[in-house]
């Protein structure tokens, strides 16, 4: 599976500070705090394989016969809103960081973003979700 969102430009203000960012990134050998979990985005299948081939020239070879998912940012957190048989998945949301005591930028994972998706092929190794079984689980 592959995935493709839109950018957030709040993360990456221009393409000279983003360069600059990734030339001071190279130094960096440890990630000194943790990832926030942003649940905003709703995954939805992308079905017109032509139009995802014109996305990325040259194309992604690791996506070459794929399943194409589309991540839609939106406003409300989607966390409370498990589906059965459905897997979480959380992937890199990078963007420009600023050290403010070195006074420097640098690429980074600013957070992580986190969905919900259904995958058939999976479905005999899916957790269903229940308010049953979650009081279940919470009284152990």
């Amino acid at each position: 599976m592959c995935f493709v969102m839109d950018l957030d430009r709040q993360n990456m203000p221009n393409m000279a500070e983003l360069q600059r960012a990734a030339r001071n990134s190279a130094d960096k050998k440890s990630q000194t705090g943790g990832w926030v979990e942003s649940w905003n985005y709703i995954p939805s299948p992308m079905t017109n394989q032509q139009g995802i081939s014109r996305l990325f020239q040259p194309e992604v070879a690791e996506c070459r016969g794929a399943r194409w998912v589309e991540l839609s940012h939106v406003n409300t957190n989607q966390k409370s809103s498990k589906c059965t048989e459905c897997f979480d998945f959380c992937l890199p949301d990078y963007g420009v960081e600023k050290d403010y005591i070195r006074d420097e930028v640098f690429l980074n994972i600013l957070r992580r973003a986190c969905f919900y998706l259904f995958v058939p092929e999976w479905r005999s190794y899916a957790q269903a979700y229940s308010h049953q079984q979650q009081q279940v689980d919470f009284e152990r």
